[in-house]
């Protein structure tokens, strides 16, 4: 079965980001046989101008805790199912949920560690002059941490992120088509290059 997980899954794919794909396979017997209509696959997006982040598991990898990939979890928080078959995937979704259930304290502690250490690379402020979009604190990454949290926690849905969202949103597409690449820092070029008022720009931002 494919999956679309990550960005992808949630249907927020941007201009020049990987297209986040999990292969799901019941057990690990037929992998071999898959590899090269795998293979094919893949290249063929890559041809495309489509370039897949791809990872192959079986239903039992996706449901266990995994404390050196806590990403693999997370990913999954935003699946959605693709192509293939719909009972393997009904399996998996009913065998995650139960999971969340029973290990949601746990992944949330991963999703906090995770954003603290992501946060103290940028020294844990917002004020910087060409700040990148989706990891400095109060970037994307921030905010969709919030809603994963929310996921694990149902009964505290934040409320009033949107507009933040639609706003970095919006330069992180800008970023992507004036550079051709995944690129998501607000260089001084890239500010000059969106806004008649740079300056005004970065106070908004």
């Amino acid at each position: 079965t494919l999956l679309a997980v990550g960005g992808f899954g949630r249907r927020e794919l941007f201009p020049n980001s990987d297209v986040d794909l999990l292969i799901l396979i019941e057990s690990e017997t037929p992998l071999p046989a898959m590899k090269e209509t795998l293979s094919i696959f893949l290249q063929a997006l890559w041809d495309s101008g489509l370039p897949p982040s791809h990872s192959v598991h079986t239903v039992a990898d996706c449901v266990t805790e995994h404390e050196q990939n806590a990403e693999l979890t997370i990913s999954l928080l935003d699946r959605r199912r693709l192509a293939g078959d719909a009972a393997l995937f009904d399996t998996l979704d009913q065998k995650f949920e139960a999971f969340l259930h029973k290990r949601g304290e746990a992944i949330a502690r991963q999703l906090s560690t995770l954003a603290v250490e992501r946060r103290a690379k940028f020294l844990n402020t917002i004020y910087h002059l060409e700040p990148n979009v989706k990891d400095t604190p109060g970037g994307l990454r921030d905010l969709q941490t919030v809603r994963w949290l929310a996921i694990l926690h149902p009964r505290d849905v934040p409320r009033g992120l949107d507009d933040g969202f639609a706003f970095l949103s919006a330069l992180r597409i800008r970023l992507h088509e004036l550079s051709g690449r995944d690129q998501n820092v607000l260089t001084f070029d890239a500010q000059d290059s969106l806004s008649d008022h740079p300056a005004e720009l970065v106070r908004d931002y």
